[in-house]
């Protein structure tokens, strides 16, 4: 059975599923995993720093949007890293992030849900060697259809193709601690996909799994893209083929061609379109994608900027940075105020 030293973590492109399947997991009622605490995105080799030891991480992880939205009290966090009888690592730092949060709802099993832990898989198993990993995948072509839909997420076809593409490339064909779990399967059969993720994880069997809508804290951020993840499994239909439509052939077939092995590699079907589309057409939409390179770059560069100040962090400028990265998507200020008022509620 696992124990605090055996966290559970969830990952994957990005609206493939994650978050689905931790407020499914949340039900479970010895289960616990944070919201996106991005631990391994605040490692040295980000910030060029050099962490001594734990206190030092969290100095600089406690001014990040992440922990913003743990709603954490960081004077709790230090005093537990202050009372140890040894210097602290920066794994020991966030197994107390993860077990504090985990006891406000009287859970056991530890864990977080961060898709871009993806790209961290090495370091992740370094700090927890005995961690448990779910894979959560689903078609590329229907994530990137998604992503380009989201104000965080780059601008256009092919940069998102480039980013799923890097992220999947991460992943080890087979390991002993790592389960992939298709978004399709677990809509199409849940209680047969969720046996399996529990003896995965050497926990028992619970029906609220099932109903995870009425069991499941539902304590992530106020964002609209979040709340589908607590409606009932009931009520969610398969994942549909709208991507089809919604995408022109040009970019079905950029899609394609960067990520043909991941299509085969999941068990996902070509479309075919390479035989009808028009190679200028193909030119012409990554032309269109480049020049949305420059301004991503830059975007991406001042958001690091903002995040290696050493000043208490700005959650409203951090905020901004986040929801205007793909210049195509609208900012909804609502979004901020919800999210405001929703870190001043706690």
């Amino acid at each position: 059975m696992p124990d605090d030293s055996s966290p559970i973590f969830i990952l994957g492109t990005g609206r493939s599923g994650t978050s689905l399947l931790r407020a499914i997991l949340n039900a479970h009622p010895r289960v616990y995993l944070t919201f996106e605490a991005s631990f391994f995105s605040f490692t040295p080799q980000v910030y060029q720093a050099a962490y001594q030891h734990g206190q030092d991480w969290f100095r600089r992880y406690q001014r990040s949007l992440a922990f913003a939205w743990l709603r954490l009290e960081p004077r709790s966090i230090e005093g537990q890293l202050a009372a140890l009888r040894y210097r602290p690592s920066v794994a020991d730092a966030m197994q107390t992030i993860l077990k504090t949060k985990a006891r406000q709802y009287e859970r056991t099993h530890i864990g977080d849900k961060t898709p871009t832990s993806i790209l961290y898989l090495s370091k992740l198993w370094d700090s927890f060697p005995a961690a448990k990993v779910i894979h959560v995948v689903r078609d590329p072509r229907a994530v990137i259809t998604s992503l380009m839909q989201m104000p965080w997420a780059p601008p256009g076809t092919l940069l998102n193709a480039l980013f799923v593409r890097h992220m999947l490339s991460k992943v080890p064909q087979a390991h002993s601690q790592l389960l992939e779990v298709k978004l399709e399967s677990l809509l199409a059969n849940p209680e047969g996909i969720l046996r399996r993720i529990l003896a995965f994880l050497d926990l028992s069997w619970d029906e609220r799994v099932l109903e995870h809508h009425n069991h499941s804290p539902v304590d992530s951020p106020p964002f609209l893209w979040l709340q589908s993840a607590h409606q009932p499994l009931q009520l969610r239909q398969p994942p549909s083929l709208s991507w089809q439509t919604e995408l022109t052939t040009s970019e079905i077939a950029i899609i394609e061609g960067l990520l043909a092995p991941f299509i085969r590699r999941y068990g996902y079907r070509a479309s075919g379109v390479h035989s009808q589309v028009k190679k200028l057409d193909v030119l012409r939409q990554v032309m269109a994608d480049s020049r949305l390179l420059p301004y991503t770059l830059l975007h991406g560069h001042r958001m690091l900027h903002c995040l290696r100040q050493t000043s208490p962090p700005d959650v409203s400028a951090l905020l901004k940075f986040f929801m205007t990265m793909n210049p195509r998507v609208s900012f909804d200020k609502n979004d901020l105020e919800r999210f405001l008022k929703w870190l001043g509620d706690d």
